[in-house]
């Protein structure tokens, strides 16, 4: 599978780095589907937590930029987006 990612932001914290991406990944007949990936980055290691939650690039584009402006954790990314998606 191939995933395009873009850089929405990037925090810096005490113990490390979190970068927040929206990423897009091409569906079986041509649909693209889009969700976020916030990598936390500390002490030369790094851990990603993906959701994907959309087909509308807009929808998709203000929440990551909601995420990254609010510093939510990538432990807490499934139920933020749940509370803003329905």
């Amino acid at each position: 599978m191939t995933i395009e990612k873009t850089l929405i932001g990037k925090n810096e914290l005490s113990l490390g780095t979190v970068d927040y991406y929206m990423i897009k990944k091409l569906g079986y007949y041509g649909e693209d589907f889009y969700g976020v990936e916030v990598a936390e980055k500390a002490n030369n290691q790094m851990i990603s937590h993906i959701e994907y939650f959309s087909n509308d690039v807009s929808v998709a584009s203000e929440l990551v930029t909601k995420l990254y402006r609010n510093n939510v954790a990538g432990a807490h990314l499934q139920e933020v987006i749940d509370e803003l998606i329905h």
